[in-house]
């Protein structure tokens, strides 16, 4: 008896909540530390959740681009660049006029888009 009653005082909604929370948490300070620079011929990324990493590609040894956007996203003009090359992939997230910025990098890199 005395079981059952602890079992009906716990916080459910906190317990569940807590996941997402800490993904939440992990996601903003992604966002805030996270920046880029895109030229036509590199991608300059400074990137991190809790430490920054730099890293430079070039544009012309990736033989795709593409992006995506959620429903969430496409008001806002932001999505996801992709770039593939040898079977991996390059996910760049949270770019903002991600359609106009893929367009001209195919422009001037002959990449295709899937």
């Amino acid at each position: 008896m005395l079981h059952s009653n602890i079992l009906l005082k716990l916080p459910y909604g906190t317990i569940f909540s807590l996941p997402f929370l800490i993904y939440g948490i992990r996601t903003l300070l992604w966002n805030i530390m996270t920046s880029y620079e895109i030229t036509s011929t590199e991608i300059h990324l400074l990137a991190g959740s809790l430490t920054r990493r730099e890293h430079y590609f070039l544009i012309s040894n990736y033989y795709e681009l593409s992006f995506k956007q959620s429903l969430i996203e496409a008001p806002f003009r932001a999505g996801t660049l992709i770039l593939r090359k040898d079977g991996a992939e390059l996910f760049i997230k949270g770019v903002y006029d991600v359609r106009y910025i893929a367009e001209s990098l195919r422009g001037k890199t002959g990449t295709s888009y899937r």
